[in-house]
């Protein structure tokens, strides 16, 4: 972004860690409970249940050792979607969870944070989340069938820092991951698919440690990610200027009315910088790119292409994918007309973000 005086300068990323990743925690459980529809209570279920199953999430843990020493190697491929935050990667994952015969995390498996493994081989080895709904709020979806993003996984490896990401691991941080993906594939006998917007960051880490990852990455008009980045922070901080999302930063406290609008325009398009960097380092063959537009027109069109690059990932049936219909469109302006000019201006300034 441009450093001129309409501009807000850069700020430092704070280091938020787990619930720090969410500056008004009781006021998003508010949320949640009131606003948050059905997603939102059952994700208040889910965490408090977390807390009941624990005893057992820690017993488990022997088992759990017990798989990670097994000398298993699956060639499964594992389709992960990546792309900004608010980019229409949460839709993308429930459909293709639904329609292709691919192994996921749960929520269920959520819920066992140190023993994901075991949960899936003793209690949920049989994965289907039913017909597409669509339902789903900021990434998270309801029923403990529907997909997770799988924190409870990745920041295993990859840290516990939700808005950044490691670009470097150790060889033994490595190599305990590269076996997690090949147990969790022996235990489910399928492809994984799994959506996280922060593996948008290491894309071309995971590509080099995991040799069996495609990547889809999503896109979506730069203009409305912003538009719907700030809603994200009103709802889940409870303060627009507060960040949310990979690559965020909170806002300025300069006194400029807009200087939230000016901090997620530098989210957006370091979204759309760092997406562009990953997808130039990962060969073709590697990577899908998925319009959320296009998709939301025909979905049916892109599920069938992604499954014939990739030839070893069949549907669930044919009468489930004749069931997704298309989707809302959600592009629309719901700011101020102000803010809306203000979003455009900036992001057409900026010359690794196209707008159109």
């Amino acid at each position: 972004m441009p450093t001129s005086s309409s501009s807000v300068q850069p700020t430092e990323r704070p280091n938020r860690k787990f619930y720090g990743n969410f500056k008004d925690p009781v006021g998003l459980i508010s949320r949640l409970l009131c606003r948050g529809g059905t997603v939102g209570k059952h994700l208040v279920v889910r965490e408090a249940l977390t807390q009941f199953v624990k005893p057992l999430d820690n017993w488990l843990k022997v088992s759990e050792r017990s798989l990670l020493a097994q000398d298993f190697k699956t060639d499964f491929p594992l389709l992960l979607i990546v792309g900004p935050p608010r980019s229409g990667t949460s839709l993308l994952h429930q459909v293709l969870a639904s329609c292709l015969d691919v192994s996921y995390f749960t929520n269920f498996n959520a819920m066992f944070r140190k023993s994901p493994l075991s949960a899936a081989k003793y209690f949920q080895k049989r994965l289907d989340p039913g017909p597409v709904t669509g339902e789903n709020l900021y990434g998270n979806t309801s029923g403990f069938r529907g997909v997770n993003d799988a924190f409870h996984v990745w920041n295993r490896y990859l840290g516990i820092e939700r808005y950044d990401a490691m670009s470097a691991l150790d060889s033994s941080t490595a190599r305990k991951m590269r076996q997690f993906f090949h147990v969790w594939t022996h235990i489910t006998s399928k492809p994984l698919l799994n959506k996280n917007n922060r593996n948008l960051a290491c894309t071309t880490l995971l590509s080099e440690l995991l040799p069996n990852a495609h990547f889809i990455a999503v896109h979506r008009e730069p203009v409305y990610v912003a538009q719907s980045l700030l809603k994200a922070r009103e709802w889940v901080q409870g303060n627009r200027k507060v960040g949310w999302g990979l690559s965020s930063v909170d806002s300025s406290a300069t006194g400029n009315p807009m200087d939230d609008v000016e901090a997620v325009c530098r989210q957006v398009a370091a979204n759309e910088r760092l997406l562009k960097r990953q997808r130039e380092q990962i060969s073709s063959e590697r990577w899908t790119d998925v319009s959320y537009e296009s998709f939301c027109e025909n979905p049916q069109t892109i599920i069938r292409e992604i499954c014939e690059r990739h030839p070893s990932i069949k549907l669930r049936s044919p009468e489930r994918i004749a069931s997704v219909q298309p989707f809302a469109n959600t592009n629309q302006d719901r700011l101020t007309d102000d803010e809306v000019d203000r979003i455009r201006r900036l992001l057409a300034a900026c010359e690794e973000v196209p707008v159109n």
